[in-house]
């Protein structure tokens, strides 16, 4: 049991054998929840992360609250709904959460607990911590594979652990880019700040100057240092002790 916050991590949504999407959490996601019912207690803070209705009438942060107020007691559960215009990733989770927290003058949070799928775990602490989170544990919630249970066609890998690994892993990669462009703001992420600071620099011959401080590349101008902390970053999340959490 912990007295910090808990912000729980989406993990999908179940579906029929239609393949209509149900209001109900998947059996990833539901095995998730079912752990966070053993640590909160009635003085915990929860914070569903906003996330997506795959098609459906609810979305996962919807469908996670009422899994879980008919399961245990808490002192609160904040469940944010942002309607957005298409997927939203783990990144996305991270920032429409902050976006719930600056419009209620609660940002930032201070430590929290992260909790999600364990092999999910890598992605969502990077892109927390990117978004200024102070992440002080990460709960890594172990998982079974069940196959008479289905889950929203967007999130097909989580049936194949293996697969699923290098989804994540790949996945983690694209958003460590992400993050290295990423102009902190309580808006969706884009390329814009940075690549037009470059440009300025660009255009007034300043070649050699990157990152903070202005410090120069030993690899090559702007593109040197983005591209080795990039792999350096992605190496050190992939590193071997992630193919644990396969089994």
């Amino acid at each position: 049991m912990t007295a910090r916050p808990l912000v729980v991590v989406p993990e999908g949504l179940a579906k029929n054998v239609r393949g209509k999407t149900l209001p109900e959490p998947s059996f990833v996601f539901r095995q998730v929840l079912d752990y966070v019912a053993t640590i909160a207690t009635m003085e915990t803070v929860m914070y569903l992360a906003p996330a997506n209705r795959f098609g459906g009438e609810v979305y996962e942060q919807e469908a996670a609250y009422t899994y879980l107020n008919a399961r245990m007691d808490c002192g609160q559960i904040h469940c944010p709904v942002y309607p957005a215009p298409g997927y939203v990733d783990t990144f996305g989770n991270a920032l429409l959460l902050r976006r719930y927290l600056l419009d209620r003058k609660r940002w930032p949070l201070g430590p929290v607990d992260l909790i999600c799928a364990n092999i999910h775990a890598y992605r969502a602490r990077y892109c927390f911590a990117r978004l200024g989170y102070g992440i002080a544990r990460v709960h890594r919630v172990p998982y079974r594979v069940f196959p008479n249970e289905r889950i929203v066609d967007r999130l097909w890998y989580y049936r194949v652990k293996p697969l699923h690994l290098v989804y994540e892993m790949v996945a983690l990669a694209r958003d460590v880019v992400r993050g290295a462009v990423f102009c902190p703001g309580n808006r969706l992420p884009k390329f814009g700040c940075r690549v037009a600071r470059l440009a300025r620099r660009l255009s007034a011959g300043d070649l050699g100057k990157v990152g903070e401080r202005g410090q120069r590349s030993e690899t090559g101008g702007i593109g040197g240092r983005m591209v080795r902390n990039f792999w350096d970053r992605t190496l050190r999340a992939g590193r071997s002790s992630a193919w644990q959490c396969i089994w």
